[in-house]
């Protein structure tokens, strides 16, 4: 049997603002001592920790414990505002394969990580800089055949204009796949702001 206790929790601030991902443990400890509350995500009303042990077993997502049987949270809310950062997205090899599906961006054929390379789109000799518009990930047949060239010169395409990710990057490790119940709640192609604070 699933436990539950280890699943991901969305964390909002008092804005319902997207500030963090917690195992729901942490989730229903910050409920127990009043510094969150649950929300049902399907009427997305608040409830107390009281409240939501009467709830009992709504959303399939069950937590035993000897007196009472409830749903593990998908999401909480923070009962105060707190400071908040974007985590910036570190420009290396990793990080561009990441953002390109590990695909090289002229021929577009997948490959591992290992296989590919980063490929300036306007090579350093031209002045082209290490900057996320600028770097690509490629393949080795491709980033040899283009050289030091331009695109043009080359007779290359690229699959999708480079741009620097909004992904978080302690979100993205977190969680592999974003939960529907969370979309509302995290601008498109981001995901949620990290809290200065650990909570």
């Amino acid at each position: 049997m699933q436990s539950w206790l280890n699943n991901s929790c969305l964390v909002l601030d008092q804005s319902w603002r997207a500030v963090n991902v917690v195992p729901a443990h942490k989730a229903i400890c910050m409920c127990y001592t009043r510094d969150a509350s649950f929300i049902d995500t399907t009427t997305y009303a608040t409830h107390s920790f009281d409240e939501w042990l009467l709830r009992g077993v709504v959303d399939g997502r069950p937590i035993k414990t000897v007196r009472t049987t409830f749903d593990a949270p998908d999401i909480v809310v923070r009962n105060a505002v707190h400071k908040f950062r974007k985590t910036k997205v570190n420009l290396n090899k990793a990080a561009v394969c990441k953002r390109d599906g590990y695909r090289c961006q002229y021929c577009n054929r997948p490959f591992p990580e290992a296989k590919l390379s980063l490929d300036h789109v306007v090579p350093k000799c031209r002045g082209g800089k290490l900057e996320w518009t600028n770097v690509v990930a490629s393949c080795m047949k491709c980033n040899v055949a283009k050289g030091g060239q331009t695109l043009k010169q080359a007779g290359l395409k690229l699959q999708q204009q480079p741009e620097e990710p909004r992904w978080s990057p302690l979100f993205s490790q977190r969680v592999k796949i974003v939960p529907e119940s969370w979309k509302k709640f995290l601008p498109k192609g981001e995901g949620p702001m990290i809290c200065t604070e650990r909570v």
